[in-house]
């Protein structure tokens, strides 16, 4: 069960997400042992005398245990009331995945946090209880700044049981021969209807498509 101290911190994460890299690991720091926290590397400072709240945090990519360290250590800063410690394994994709089904059908074992890989989401979702924790209180106060398209992926029966916090970048490369062709100035694209806008210009003076688009599945991470 996710404590509600984090859930406090998983806001906090939301708003100053800077995160680089998601999908699957291929080169796991063990196969078939985590790769856990260094001793130190989250702990609250000495100088309090607050027991910190312990938290175990699975994920199968080691750059999201980075992301997870430093989270915790703006936490402990600036709630040294409330001081975090997060103990963190690494495992191999499919390690984390199924040992994390186990634990939840065996109830006994399952971590406090954990990253579920949007494409294995479902099989979390079979039957009348899931246990996962329902965190519809972390998502109703702000969702108003989310994308809810994106949080219903994650979501049975009206409540979420997952948290999209993955953030990547988008990058587009232009063929100016062909918009210059078509007259198009890229630098006038600033909007979506602006490409739009783009798109059909470019198509009708050259009969070219500016834009195709493959689809392979969605890379993304999420964490309940």
């Amino acid at each position: 069960m996710v404590k509600r101290l984090f859930a406090i911190l998983l806001v906090v994460t939301m708003i100053a997400t800077v995160f680089a890299g998601c999908g699957q690991s291929k080169t796991p720091a063990s196969q078939g042992s985590p790769a856990s926290s260094q001793p130190g590397a989250n702990e609250p400072s000495q100088s309090t005398d607050v027991k910190p709240t312990t938290l175990n945090f699975w994920t199968f990519q080691e750059l999201h245990k980075s992301f997870m360290d430093d989270a915790v250590e703006t936490w402990n800063a600036n709630h040294p009331d409330r001081p975090i410690e997060l103990k963190t394994d690494v495992y191999p994709y499919d390690e984390n995945h199924n040992k994390l089904l186990i634990a939840l059908q065996s109830g006994t074992g399952a971590p406090d946090i954990v990253d579920i890989e949007i494409g294995k989401f479902a099989n979390f979702m079979k039957g009348s209880n899931t246990g996962l924790a329902e965190l519809n209180r972390v998502v109703e106060p702000v969702q108003d700044q989310l994308i809810m398209s994106r949080m219903d992926n994650y979501a049975k029966d009206g409540k979420y049981y997952g948290i999209d916090y993955h953030v990547g970048a988008q990058v587009i490369y232009y063929n100016t021969e062909i918009l210059n062709a078509a007259g198009v100035d890229v630098d006038s694209i600033k909007t979506w209807d602006d490409y739009l806008a783009a798109g059909k210009q470019v198509l009708d003076k050259t009969g070219k498509p500016m834009c195709t688009l493959g689809f392979t599945g969605i890379p993304t991470d999420t964490i309940t």
